[in-house]
């Protein structure tokens, strides 16, 4: 995960050239990070949540995934009105380092349990 978020600071970092060339490749590896950090996200519900609950375990992720894509919408826009793209950038990088901190700190890493259904 944290491999996936540095990938994506990198990414955004690189949009900030003035090379067409070079914003486009920062895209790739940014939106490669989002995937990657989207499915480490998506796969630690089966460590994280106890047996009985790892469905509404993913809804809640599901859910939570779509409530900030619906504010990450709108919230850009202010940062765009007085700070540009560069605003943008940062407001994007301050996101991802909150994420970073909440995986290396909040993801206990445990053995699952036994389930009797395979997931």
């Amino acid at each position: 995960m944290i491999a996936a978020i540095a990938a994506c600071i990198a990414g955004l970092t690189l949009t900030l050239a003035p090379s067409l060339i070079i914003v486009t490749a920062g895209l790739a590896i940014e939106a490669s990070g989002i995937f990657v950090a989207h499915a480490c996200a998506n796969s630690f519900l089966r460590d994280a949540a106890p047996a009985g609950s790892r469905v509404s375990a993913a809804g809640m992720y599901i859910c939570s995934y779509y409530i900030g894509g619906t504010v990450g919408g709108v919230l850009p826009g202010l940062f765009w009105k007085y700070g540009g793209w560069p605003g943008c950038v940062v407001l994007v990088i301050v996101v991802l380092v909150v994420a970073g901190f909440s995986a290396l700190f909040g993801w206990d890493p445990q053995t699952p349990a036994p389930d009797p259904i395979p997931l």
